[in-house]
This record gives structure tokens, sequence and C-alpha cells, in this order.
């Protein structure tokens, strides 16, 4: 008896032991809060504690187990919340940010099906108003215009393909709405990584009844390094809604910026952007935005960064501070043709 007992043990521990060298799950995150300053926010200065300063708040789990020959499942759920009030992100929803499960082939590349990003976030290397700190992001698009997608836009019921080949990136992406047919969408995107270059290219189209969000967007960027301590960053995109209560208002943009590691816990960055907007009504505006960064890691996972943004608008742009790139508050918005933003924040990865 003792004996089957202490072969029953043994087996079920060199089960567990199986089981844990082919599957891996793993607990991650970010929390960030930024002190914000704006010179001019509905006619006032405000001070206000910027819940996402650089990075959204997250939390999340991603796992693999590897089903042999090249082949392993795979799964991601991730949360969104606020890091001054601790509420959750995207409407209340329990894994808003993702939530996919799929398979990936050393062959094949990788299929998943669930609530996704576009390939704006995923293939494109981030645009320069990110990299350093989350600017106001107006020049994109914050509460001005069309949307450019680069916070990252998620889509329910949908299925997604990503090909490695070498340095070069590839995927293919297709939402199938709801039983209304409504919030389908399709998304196509590439990027090359190698020595000192990574470029992306994305292009996505939905059919969503919020053209702000942008209904047809392509946007690219292209990191370059010019020396190990000296980044060049460069984007330009358009995004227009193509609904059928709107197929005029749309948003192009170009944007440029430097980031220098003056010492290796400390970069500076600098950045400039411009927008053009058409509105709904075909009206003309511009925004203009320049920014100075910095950033200093204490360690690879915690980080302070401070940042001075300035946008200026003319024509039928308006101007509207955003804490997260592309999405705009108008209460925030100046009254005047221009507003300063100021910000000192600190971000954890977990």
């Amino acid at each position: 008896m003792k004996l089957r007992t202490t072969l029953a043990a043994m087996t079920a521990i060199t089960a567990i032991s199986a089981s844990a060298q082919t599957a891996n799950v793993t607990l991650y995150g970010a929390i960030d809060a930024a002190l914000v300053y704006i010179d001019n926010a509905a006619g006032k200065s405000l001070v206000k504690l910027d819940t996402a300063g650089q990075w959204a708040g997250r939390w999340g789990i991603r796992g693999s187990e590897d089903l042999g020959g090249g082949l392993a499942a795979i799964f991601t759920l991730e949360s969104g919340f606020d890091t001054d009030t601790g509420a959750l992100g995207q409407g209340g929803l329990l894994f808003g940010r993702q939530a996919f499960v799929g398979l990936r082939s050393s062959s094949l590349g990788t299929f998943s099906i669930g609530r996704q990003y576009d390939f704006m976030y995923q293939l494109v290397p981030p645009p320069i108003v990110m990299v350093i700190g989350g600017l106001a992001g107006a020049a994109e698009g914050a509460g001005v215009g069309n949307d450019m997608h680069l916070g990252g836009t998620r889509y329910n019921n949908s299925g997604k393909w990503v090909g490695a080949f070498g340095p070069v990136q590839v995927g293919a992406m297709y939402g199938l709405g709801t039983e209304n047919k409504v919030d389908k969408m399709y998304s196509f995107g590439a990027n090359y990584r190698a020595g000192p270059v990574n470029a992306g290219v994305a292009y996505t189209s939905d059919n969503f009844s919020a053209p702000s969000a942008g209904n047809k967007v392509i946007f690219g960027s292209l990191h370059y390094d010019v020396t190990p301590d000296v980044k060049i960053i460069l984007g330009a995109g358009r995004s227009k809604a193509d609904v059928a209560t709107d197929r005029t208002s749309r948003t192009t943009t170009v944007e440029g910026g430097v980031l220098y590691k003056l010492t290796q816990p400390l970069s500076l960055g600098i950045v400039a952007a411009q927008g053009n907007i058409r509105t709904i009504t075909n009206a003309s505006g511009r925004v203009n935005q320049i920014g100075l960064g910095a950033l200093y890691d204490f360690s690879k996972r915690s980080q302070l960064y401070g940042l001075y943004s300035n946008v200026h608008n003319s024509g039928a742009a308006g101007t509207g501070y955003s804490g997260i790139p592309g999405i705009g508050f108008p209460t925030l918005r100046s009254t005047k043709s221009s507003q300063n933003v100021l910000k000192l924040g600190i971000r954890h990865l977990f």
C-alpha cells in the first residue's frame, strides 16, 4: 500500500514537473502617474493628476504551452485601470485592453482570436510623442480631428495572423463585427527591423459609427539609431472618416524628433509635429506642436520623466490636451490658439 502511494506521488510530481517545463505563465503590468500643469484648460490654468502620463495603467497575464513540433498554444488577458482612482479602464471591461487565445508556429506564424489591437500598435514603432512621455498629441488628432489609432485601437471578435520572415514581420487582421453587421474592420501591417533600422507601416479600415476615431487610417514610423546614443524618429500618416454621416473630415500628420542618451540613465528628447485638419463642413485648420522631454531610468523597470509641450492651432483646428496621444478631452481644450503643458511623472513596470 505504501509502495503504491509512493509511486502515485512520484507520478504526480513527475507530471507537474513535465507540465512546468512546457507551460509558461507571466504576470505583468505598468503603473504610471504624473502631475500635470496646463496653462489654459477651458480658459483657466489647471493642475491635475494624470493617470497615464506615459503609459496607460495595466496588468495582465500572458502564457504559452509547448505543444511539440514547433507549435505552442498562447493567450493574453490584459486589464486597464486608472492609477489615481483604481477604476477599470475601457468602459469598465475586466479585460478591456486585450483578451485573446491562439496558436504560435515556428514556421507558419501566430494566429489569434479575441479582442485585439490593430497593427498601428503592434507593427508600427511608437511615434516620438509617445516615446518621450505622452505629449499632448494634438497634432495626431487629440480632440481636433480624426485619430491616428496610435494609442492603440482594440477590436472585438477579431482574428489576427502575424508571420516573421527574417528581419521582416507582416500581419493581417479581420474583425467579424456584431450581429447587426456593424463594427467590422480589417488591418494590415509590416515591420522591418535589422541593425540600426526599425521601420513599420500599417493600414486599418472599419465601419464604426464614430468617424472622429478614424475609419480609414494609414501610418508609418521609422526609428534609426545614428549612434548607440542618438536615435532619430520620423512618422507620417492620414486618418479619414468614411461612414454615411461623414466622408469629408480627415487629419494628416507629419512628425519628427531626436532622442539623445546624455548619460546611461538620462535621455533627452525633442519633437516637432504638424497636423492638417479638414472638418465635416470642409473647413480646414492646422495644429503645430513642439515638445521637450527627459527620461531618467532608475532601473530597467522604474523611470522618472518630465516634459514640456506647446501646441498652436489655426483655422478650424482646436487645441486640446490629451494625457494619452490621440484621445482628446473637450474640457481640457484651450480657449486661445495655443496651449502649454508641463508634466512630471513616474512609471514602474512589473
